[in-house]
């Protein structure tokens, strides 16, 4: 996404981890610098989301300043 600055191998495999895995993160830093806003810090939380029956699983993922 964006111009790579959401090429993290680390978060990559986090997010990978969290669908077969059912497995969660929370408080994971990204700090880069983004086209149009400079240079930021979020902290990153994601989880796993079961809707109905048949449903493909979701990964709800938060943003926060950090």
């Amino acid at each position: 996404m964006g111009d790579g600055q959401w090429n993290i191998a680390a978060l990559r495999e986090l997010l990978e981890n969290v669908l077969p895995g059912d497995q969660s993160f929370e408080d994971y830093v990204v700090d880069s610098e983004f086209p149009l806003i400079g240079r930021r810090r979020l902290l990153l939380n994601a989880r796993r989301l079961v809707g109905k029956f048949g449903a493909p699983p979701l990964i709800l993922l938060a943003m926060q300043p950090g």
